[in-house]
């Protein structure tokens, strides 16, 4: 709270009293505070959890250094905390865990320098900034000419300018710490290179695995809101086994994607690709993908109680155009999935383009596809339908020709947990740019990290452009149009057979039901269940186990489940489909950074830079994402760090961490770094005498197949060709996409900004997906609905193409309320 002293004064003997009141300063507390809104991390969660652990292992390093009276401290605190603190002239949190378009606006409250730049307390590897100098094709003697550059080179001479001054940060002194350089303010707190605990900090200094880990924090001059610690990706899981049970289902048993014989070169167990077939960590062997039976077994008889027949690609038209959504309407669903999913051959194309599926990559590019995905996820519909299934059927009812039929219970085909993410990574891979706000002034383009302090006024004034609106959400939207379509709105936010967009999707994809979701990397440890095993015993004494199968033989594991990215309607200019197969796996970077107030406690904040030095290591990375369920951020969390100066580091082998478990619970730490720590499992015996593999990474297949895609981009090693033949056969938008490499992208902040975290975009998009349903239903009127209302508003009329983003909060030195037009329409008073 405010604090007040009331000052009582004489202005002269005998003159009247007069009082003044005057705000001080707020008491600070004796400890440096890491704050964690529970938005972000509440404290039951592994991400909480976390972080307090790494901060009893910093205190005890300062306690040997002699700093006994001050700790690290890791606190919970409702969300809007630090807004209230601020307006409320409290104590602000030394550290805090938050998104980079949350600290801009803390910057236009507070000015810049109470606002640390992270890029100056952070001790950078001095030789990866060489490297990037390098690259940039700049040297001391070079004049920074950027327009004397090639093209190539304009991104790393961004990358470089935005680092080139914090270099020497380990001896070199700054605002943000005192003037002393990063050793010298180690030294001060009694750290050495001797200290228990402590080596980490003097053997080794950050760099990123990516530079889009730090890019994501930047503002647009370089400024580092927040640092990153461990990262998720919103990405895709796709179910193999129902994949194939699908396609064999649809071509009426003609194609089996887990036949080797047919599909010879996708079902390689010599020599597996890690998507399709894997191999499991137990027994080593290499595992193909099993026909699923989530719409009966495989046999004749259900071939044609199933059977799509001359089934065709309904029609349905976008609303806002009039145009046809799939560009297969009216097309053989079976012709079609006997196009696509034709086994490789030697044949080819008139204009020489290999056909046919020579990998799980290959299956990838379908399922990033959004006309294909419509047409696989029309068939799992129409399945059900002919099964006389009611997918909605919470209670499992094994009884035949009945609208109860449906075994499973409650059933959808494809979820879309976060669905701004989605929209943001579907345009990201069909249109391949990344979006921009625009301002009141047309010519005048800035994108959201335009806040800062400098311009308080309008910076959080924004407009979303007719580029930006509705067209760069059309890929998504067109999505859940389709699928409304087909399955039907039930009333409950939830449908028939259909997309799940409310709640988590991983419970579904666990069991088996459901196609595929679009959500966090983090979340995918709920998505699969363990694999079990029966331990045998051979003649040599040694103990050997055998997979033992799931109760529910459709249900899936992590060998059951591949990467796929959001789905993207790929279009030529003309509107034509874009021919060539390869599609982009682009995925949207995400998850929290740490940022930093700077303390007027100097001894504070050395605490505090050495603490995020210490918790940014590559080691403690390593913890703290496998205990998060993120991936590392760390470069050395992967990479062996060279010895030799004219050495490159080298890739560490998976494998080779050890780690203890008792009663499935983590015992120790690891003694390997994150990327060590994949390939590890250790078994367990369970209640039901089964032996179940835990491994140190959740998920642990599926997130270093994503993991694995990063570092391909980043060592920018060619992929595997699947259609390329003759490079003059490609149009120049199927040339750009093949050079498009990559597995991450990000903005700072996301294009939506605050326009998605406030939920006008939702709104936009739910409102969207049932407009049909709203047309129908009277009683949803618009004085009891707000996703009406922002219909009314953001509607087809070219009129709503800009509509103002809100940022829920009051601009104190403007006293201006920024609001969405949703919420203007519905009486909030501006």
């Amino acid at each position: 709270m405010k604090k007040l002293l009331a000052v009582l004064g004489t202005l002269s003997i005998g003159a009247t009293a007069t009082i003044s009141v005057v705000a001080c300063a707020p008491i600070e507390p004796k400890n440096v505070i890491v704050e964690i809104e529970n938005n972000v991390a509440k404290p039951t969660s592994d991400i909480f959890k976390a972080w307090v652990a790494a901060a009893a292992s910093f205190n005890e390093i300062l306690a040997l250094g002699g700093k006994t009276n001050v700790k690290v401290e890791v606190v919970e605190a409702p969300q809007g905390d630090i807004k209230k603190k601020m307006y409320s002239n409290e104590a602000l949190p030394n550290i805090f865990v938050s998104y980079a378009d949350d600290v801009t606006f803390y910057e236009t409250q507070l000015g810049s320098e109470r606002v640390v730049d992270m890029r100056k307390i952070l001790n950078w590897d001095s030789k990866w900034i060489d490297e990037l100098q390098q690259k940039a094709g700049l040297n001391s003697n070079t004049p920074n000419n950027k327009e004397a550059v090639n093209d190539s080179s304009s991104l790393a001479i961004k990358q470089y300018e935005q680092l080139k001054d914090y270099r020497d940060n380990a001896t070199q002194g700054n605002s943000a710490t005192y003037g002393k350089g990063i050793n010298e303010v180690y030294a001060n707190l009694g750290i050495t290179a001797e200290t228990q605990g402590a080596q980490t900090l003097f053997s080794e200094q950050y760099r990123p695995l990516t530079y889009s880990f730090i890019s994501e924090g930047m503002g647009r001059d370089g400024k580092m809101y927040v640092a990153p610690t461990g990262k998720s990706l919103n990405y895709g899981m796709a179910n193999k086994r129902l994949i194939a049970e699908i396609v064999y289902k649809a071509t009426d048993g003609e194609l089996n994607l887990t036949d080797p014989q047919q599909y010879e070169s996708l079902n390689n167990t010599e020599s597996p690709d890690g998507l399709w077939v894997t191999n499991d960590l137990v027994t080593g062997e290499a595992l193909i993908p099993k026909l699923g039976v989530v719409f009966g077994d495989n046999s004749k008889q259900n071939l044609a109680e199933t059977s799509l027949k001359d089934a065709v690609v309904p029609d349905i038209k976008d609303q806002s155009t009039g145009q046809s959504i799939n560009i297969y309407s009216g097309k053989k669903i079976k012709d079609l999935f006997m196009e696509w999913f034709a086994p490789a051959t030697s044949t080819k194309a008139a204009d020489g383009r290999v056909q046919g599926i020579t990998s799980g990559q290959s299956i990838q590019n379908i399922m990033a596809d959004a006309d294909k995905t419509l047409v696989i996820l029309t068939a799992y519909q129409m399945f059900g339908a002919n099964l006389g299934w009611n997918f909605f059927n919470n209670e499992k009812n094994p009884g035949s020709n009945s609208s109860l039929a449906n075994p499973h219970g409650q059933m959808f085909s494809y979820s879309i947990d976060d669905a701004t993410g989605y929209f943001y990574g579907s345009d990201r891979n069909a249109n391949g740019s990344i979006l921009e706000l625009q301002s009141k002034e047309p010519d005048d383009k800035k994108t959201l990290t335009s806040w800062s302090a400098e311009n308080p006024d309008e910076s959080l004034d924004l407009y979303i452009n007719d580029v930006t609106g509705k067209d760069s959400v059309s890929n998504g939207l067109m999505f859940f149009e389709y699928m409304n379509a087909v399955a039907k709105y039930n009333g409950k936010d939830e449908h028939y057979g259909g997309l799940k967009n409310k709640g988590y999707g991983s419970d579904y994809l666990q069991k088996g039901t459901m196609l595929a979701y679009s959500g966090s990397s983090a979340g995918a440890k709920y998505a699969v269940k363990n694999r079990e095993y029966d331990l045998i015993e051979n003649y040599n004494g040694e103990n050997k186990y055998k997979i033992r199968d799931l109760a529910d033989n459709y249900q899936i594991v992590a060998d059951d489940v591949m990467p796929i990215a959001s789905p993207a309607f790929y279009r030529e200019a003309d509107g034509t489909e874009v021919k060539d197969q390869t599609r982009r796996q682009f995925g949207l970077q995400q998850g929290p950074g740490v940022a930093m107030f700077k303390s007027a406690n100097e001894t504070k904040q050395d605490i505090s830079i050495a603490f995020l030095n210490y918790f940014t290591s590559s080691q403690n990375l390593s913890e703290f994402s496998r205990k998060a369920g993120y991936i590392s951020s760390a470069y050395y969390s992967y990479y062996e760090k060279a010895i030799n100066e004219t050495d490159q580091p080298k890739l560490l082998t998976p494998g080779t961490a050890t780690i203890s478990y008792e009663k499935d619970k983590v015992q120790g730490d690891s003694d390997g770094q994150y990327y060590q720590n994949f390939e590890v499992a250790t078994l367990s015996q369970g209640k039901n005498g089964a032996y179940v593999a835990k491994t140190p990474i959740s998920a642990d297949k599926y997130v270093k197949q994503i993991v694995d895609r990063i570092i391909q981009a980043e060592t920018k090693e060619p992929e595997a060709s699947e259609s390329l033949e003759a490079e003059a056969n490609l149009t120049a938008l199927e040339k750009e996409i093949r050079a498009d490499q990559g597995i991450l992208y990000s903005q700072n902040p996301s294009p939506y900004g605050n326009g998605v975290r406030f939920n006008i975009v939702r709104d936009f998009v739910n409102t969207w997906y049932n407009t049909q349903v709203f047309a129908e239903q009277e009683e949803r009127t618009k004085t009891n609905s707000l996703t009406w209302d922002a219909f009314m508003v953001w509607g087809t009329s070219p009129k709503y193409n800009k509509f103002k983003t809100t940022a829920r909060a009051v601009n104190p030195r403007t006293k201006i309320i920024y609001e969405s037009e949703v919420k203007k329409n519905k009486g909030v008073q501006k």
